[in-house]
């Protein structure tokens, strides 16, 4: 998915080789994956899975010191393309079970399978999509910071760099220019152009359409159409992993997770509800679930007590919305607050 054509030689570079993340293995969770496919408990998502990818990638946005505005923008796509990715990566398991006989492998060959796959997914794929992360973090945190009315398009200057994005280097338009929602770095997998304060005095050397011109076969319908700090999102509905999804991974319920129902729930020790404030300041600041609405930019922050179930919904401004104090036993009511993406599960 993420290797590149090299327009010199007309090879391929896979451009998840370049370096190791670090991160633990994910053997646990291949192996409940592996355990859960083979006796018939078959998720649309795994919900370790999806919260472990969303992990690694919003490490990948935390690029200063204190959190930037946009943070909690990036961090809600980022949390919706990880569902879609793992939405993705189970159906993959899931068409891996039969072997080339028609018969249902082993524990043992299936587990080793998982995997292997999982080294595509998570190790080598994940490396290019946490790089795209990180660059588009930075790109719009420099934006967000430019104090200038012109932005110039530059490159990194060396042997490494993509023809067509040496065409741009010097590229300069106003800030306000609607160029920069189409031919924003970066502008690849991989790539390394940014973004920096443009010079009123550079000879203007391309027309705006003639600059998209140069990488509009590349970047047109892709993600890589897309301004980050001004779109407010990393990874758009052109990825491969939304075209596939079409939509499902935005309201999948707490059961279509792998999660526990409330009748199990109550079985835990839970926390005596004290009063509807201090419910609503426990449910945000320590939630035992947080579910996202991608559509309305929503989040549903759910606490549970001995007797009641506390439920915060905060708009996609970071306001409250509406605090909702419902009867842990109306199971139906709470679950219809139990479901879209997944960000949190204690």
């Amino acid at each position: 998915m993420y290797s590149h054509e090299c327009e010199v030689c007309g090879g391929f570079k896979d451009l998840s080789d370049f370096y190791d993340l670090g991160d633990p293995p994910l053997d646990p969770i291949y192996e409940q994956i592996t355990r859960d496919l083979l006796a018939g408990r078959i998720t649309p998502i795994n919900a370790a899975l999806h919260l472990q990818t969303a992990a690694k990638l919003n490490k990948a946005i935390e690029v200063s010191e204190k959190p930037t505005s946009l943070e909690p923008y990036l961090k809600r796509n980022i949390y919706h393309f990880s569902a879609a990715k793992s939405f993705a990566q189970m159906q993959y398991y899931r068409d891996g079970m039969v072997d080339e006989n028609g018969n249902i492998k082993s524990f043992q060959t299936f587990r080793k399978w998982v995997a292997n796959a999982g080294e595509m997914f998570n190790e080598r794929h994940l490396k290019v999509e946490y790089d795209m992360a990180h660059s588009s973090a930075l790109m719009a945190q420099s934006w967000d910071e430019m104090d200038s009315e012109l932005i110039e398009f530059s490159t990194a200057g060396d042997r490494r760099v993509r023809p067509k994005h040496a065409l741009l280097d010097k590229f300069t338009a106003p800030k306000s220019d609607p160029i920069w929602r189409r031919i924003c770095p970066p502008l690849d997998w991989g790539c390394r152009c940014i973004i920096v304060p443009g010079n009123p005095n550079t000879k203007k050397k391309l027309t705006n359409t003639e600059a998209y011109n140069i990488v509009k076969e590349d970047v047109k319908g892709t993600v890589f159409e897309n301004n980050s700090a001004v779109s407010k999102i990393i990874f758009n509905d052109k990825h491969p992993y939304f075209q596939n999804a079409n939509g499902k991974e935005k309201q999948l319920s707490w059961s279509q997770y792998g999660m526990e129902p409330i009748t199990k729930i109550k079985t835990r020790e839970l926390e005596i509800f004290q009063n509807r404030e201090s419910g609503a300041n426990e449910a945000i600041k320590s939630p035992h679930e947080s579910w996202m609405n991608p559509d309305k930019g929503t989040t549903n922050h759910v606490r549970y007590y001995e007797d009641k179930t506390v439920i915060v919904t905060i708009g996609k401004d970071n306001e409250v919305e509406k605090i909702r104090v419902i009867g842990i036993s109306r199971e139906s009511t709470i679950n219809q607050y139990r479901k879209g993406v997944l960000m949190h599960r204690e």
